[in-house]
């Protein structure tokens, strides 16, 4: 699978599960290319309540600053239809959006659909997402809800994933998976569909959702393992964000998450897709 850099204006940010660490890695990834002195923006088009099971909410939209399918925003978050708070008192929907915050505290704002789930994103939402993507006026990178190959919406054209919004906004996938010693079982799926659907990818990167088990987890073999299938597919392993017990996005505690990441992912191809070369501010 090979991908040539390019200047795109955003990222596809999915793995190979709903819990796998994209929320942390895109929070991460802006929150490096911040103190580089870029701005890359973290967004969330879609939360859906039959993907988390965290919130009952009805058809409305919450944005990055205010959810109507419901809209929320990043500096507001209202969800008067979203039941149970979390331990840091908000909705488990849009822990999201508020992690995101903790990171970069001046991030526009920017509509997410909360729906009750892919089936309620009918043609027109579809299409403001992919308008207000390609509104933006930095670079983005776009977390999906679930996985690679999760429904996002049922159009005419048929059933909708995330290599559909990837060919929707000519943008390239970053995989994010969860560092688990069945590396071949989560990321050869992966990497085989995003070929069979012709989309690019960017790279792949694991994310230690948990504290390591030391007693049966050999960490070269995994590596070892890491860099045979990146070869074997031709796309980049840009490495693992380490497990921290002050990173939490449930209590949106971002601890030393920009440190784990800047020291442990290879930023390269990333600022290459992006064209990220002159910093804007510093």
């Amino acid at each position: 699978m090979s991908y040539s850099p390019s200047n795109f204006n955003g990222i596809i940010v999915t793995g190979h599960t709903g819990q796998c660490g994209k929320t942390v890695a895109c929070a991460g990834l802006a929150g490096v290319f911040y103190n580089l002195g870029f701005r890359v923006m973290p967004v969330k088009p879609w939360v859906f309540q039959s993907f988390s099971g965290k919130a009952s909410v009805s058809n409305t939209q919450v944005s990055n600053t205010q959810v109507s399918n419901t809209q929320v925003s990043n500096s507001q978050v209202l969800n008067s239809q979203a039941s149970g708070p979390t331990a840091s008192g908000l909705p488990a929907s849009t822990w999201d959006m508020q992690y995101f915050q903790t990171v970069l505290p001046q991030l526009p704002q920017f509509e997410t659909q909360l729906c009750e789930g892919p089936d309620a994103v009918k043609p027109h939402h579809w299409q403001a997402v992919i308008d207000a993507c390609n509104r933006l006026p930095s670079p983005y990178l776009l977390e999906t809800p679930g996985a690679l190959s999760s429904l996002m919406a049922i159009r005419k054209t048929g059933y909708c994933d995330a290599t559909d919004l990837s060919h929707a906004l000519d943008a390239p996938i970053l995989l994010v998976i969860q560092r688990h010693p069945d590396l071949a079982g989560q990321l050869i799926p992966l990497l085989a569909y995003c070929s069979q659907e012709d989309v690019p990818v960017v790279g792949w990167l694991a994310v230690e959702t948990t504290a390591p088990d030391t007693s049966g987890f050999i960490t070269a073999d995994w590596e070892s393992a890491a860099l045979a299938i990146s070869t074997e597919y031709q796309v980049t392993y840009l490495g693992c964000i380490p497990h921290s017990v002050s990173i939490s996005v449930p209590l949106c505690q971002q601890g030393n998450l920009i440190r784990n990441t800047e020291c442990n992912i290879d930023l390269l191809p990333l600022q290459h897709a992006l064209n990220l070369t002159v910093p804007i501010f510093g």
